[in-house]
């Protein structure tokens, strides 16, 4: 199979994955993804909601909810993302890195 080939259903258990996906989230003029934390009522916040995409490393699936966590390779931020939101499944490989 090619990776088009696999979806949220068909990926199997026990095995790295990853997958393109796709949030609202806030991000900064360049569209990488900004956060503001103890941001105080009446402050605004430094990014702008736009759509984010992007790929990320298959944490955990809920099939019930039809949910993944992923976490994003750009960022390493983990984002809750339903699966009409995903596409370009494909299994994961992780190389040890050299020092």
């Amino acid at each position: 199979m090619c990776m088009t080939d696999y979806n949220f259903d068909t990926i199997t258990e026990g095995e790295s994955w990853a997958c393109q996906f796709r949030v609202t989230v806030f991000c900064d003029e360049d569209g990488t993804p900004v956060e503001a934390p103890n941001l105080q009522p009446g402050e605004s916040h430094p990014g702008t909601p736009q759509e984010y995409v992007s790929l990320g490393v298959i944490h955990e699936r809920d099939t019930d909810k039809g949910l993944l966590r992923v976490q994003d390779t750009k960022s390493n931020w983990m984002f809750v993302v339903d699966k009409t939101n995903t596409w370009a499944y494909d299994r994961v490989e992780f190389v040890p890195q050299e020092d």
